[in-house]
């Protein structure tokens, strides 16, 4: 924790004045002890990692004066189960709820246009998250980790979904996108490019339609609970760490279509 910010701690609470404008970075990091932190209406900006590590917290109100949260802002918050991000929002960060362990649901408010690469990764317990019809931008991991998530519905308005979006989310048995997407559809829980031709994520409960020509990089990495995948000869190219970490595959049939296999294909699947 930051020296200026010892004085806003009450034992194992955290009193922050009317008027403070800026959480800075860092300011309560690390404050394992902290259980509870009371946020005025006056604060507009969480900065970097302000309250990364504080594992203690089991809740946190996030006032709807706020306007960003920083990058790793509350990450390796174990305690926190739930939080609620209001409407104001307009910026989450990287990492910004990483390694939340504990959190079960995440309410992501309308006024959210891009979920940055790895803002809930690893939180293991997520069951439930809501993607609002404002987000049009998935990054890199930004649900990597996320083992207790069972299904996945992707707005109309997302039209860019990064590598690893979903990687290792192994509880996963239904994926869908909503039918007026412009850029993705849903076939037999695959998310398809709008031709068809490329899968960009898999699950258990997958079924690789007759259309797709490529499988692209970690489209069912980390899937453990696929134990079997029939690959169409229409298939010509497999990416990288397509399959890595299906460790319940019990075999599986390259068609002769398939001209390009890349590296870690299926890295550790035993």
């Amino acid at each position: 924790m930051l020296e200026k910010y010892k004085k806003y701690v009450q034992g194992d609470k955290a009193f922050i004045p009317y008027g403070t404008l800026i959480i800075e970075n860092s300011a309560f990091a690390g404050c394992e002890g902290l259980t509870g932190i009371e946020i005025p209406n006056s604060v507009t900006v969480i900065e970097e990692a302000a309250f990364a590590g504080c594992e203690g917290l089991t809740g946190i109100e996030i006032p709807n004066s706020v306007t960003d949260i920083g990058y790793e802002a509350f990450y390796g918050c174990t305690g926190l189960t739930s939080i609620e991000i209001p409407n104001s929002v307009r910026h989450i960060g990287k990492y910004a709820f990483a390694e939340c362990v504990g959190i079960t649901c995440v309410v992501i408010p309308n006024s959210v246009t891009k979920i940055e690469n790895k803002t809930f990764s690893g939180c293991k317990s997520l069951t439930n998250i809501e993607i609002p019809n404002s987000v049009t931008y998935i990054g890199y991991g930004a649900f990597a980790g996320c083992t207790s998530l069972t299904s996945i519905e992707i707005p109309n308005s997302v039209t860019e979904i990064e590598q690893a979006a979903f990687v290792s989310c192994s509880a996963i048995e239904r994926i869908t996108v909503h039918e007026k997407n412009p850029s993705f559809c849903s076939i037999d829980n695959c998310i398809l490019d709008i031709t068809h031709s490329r899968l960009k994520c898999g699950c258990r409960n997958s079924i690789i339609p007759n259309s797709v020509t490529e499988i692209e990089d970690d489209a069912f990495a980390g899937c453990t609970g696929l134990t079997s995948i029939e690959i169409p000869n229409s298939v010509t190219r497999i990416g990288e760490s397509a399959f890595a970490g299906c460790t319940g595959l019990t075999s599986i049939n390259i068609p002769e279509s398939v001209t390009r296999i890349k590296r870690y294909t299926f890295y550790r699947c035993i």
